[in-house]
């Protein structure tokens, strides 16, 4: 059909799936790997804003790869400030400082984090979660040509530094 055609030209088909730069991952569910090319979303409210973004938008911030953070920020979720900054911290040392962080909390997240200064966004709508079926606390990396390096389930500092550094030597 024309729309599959029009997607092969524009080369939103292809992905890198166990190939140098589709890189392993340990994910096990639904939604893309490393490798395939990282979905958009919409509906992202991140403060100070007036209308919703899209997670491109997000990516556009600067010419690095970036590390998403997913967390549902309620009494069940993972997230707690000290853990975000962690990882952060852990991931910018490991990337020699060419890595964007951000914290996608899931929609149903009243607030963020208390003490959280990482820039984030709410999942308001619910098309991340629906685009890459997130577990609580998953980490994802995207390359700056916009395909996911690396899909990490709930990873430690330690884990996220042995991993990073296998991209940023």
């Amino acid at each position: 059909d024309l729309t599959t055609v029009l997607l092969r030209q524009a080369q939103l088909l292809v992905n890198y799936r166990g190939g140098p730069l589709g890189d392993e991952d340990d994910a096990t569910g639904a939604g893309p790997r490393a490798g395939d090319r990282a979905p958009d979303c919409t509906g992202l409210e991140r403060p100070l804003t007036a209308f919703p973004q899209r997670l491109f938008d997000l990516l556009r911030a600067g010419p690095h790869h970036a590390l998403l953070l997913y967390t549902g920020a309620g009494p069940g979720g993972t997230a707690r400030a000290e853990h975000l900054h962690a990882l952060a911290d852990a991931a910018r040392a490991a990337a020699h400082g060419l890595l964007d962080v951000h914290v996608l909390l899931a929609g149903d997240a009243p607030a963020p984090p208390e003490g959280l200064l990482l820039p984030y966004a709410r999942d308001a709508a619910g098309s991340f979660r629906t685009a890459y079926a997130p577990a609580d606390g998953e980490a994802f990396l995207v390359r700056p040509d916009g395909y996911l390096a690396a899909r990490l389930p709930a990873p430690t500092s330690a884990a996220l530094t042995t991993r990073l550094r296998r991209t940023f030597r």
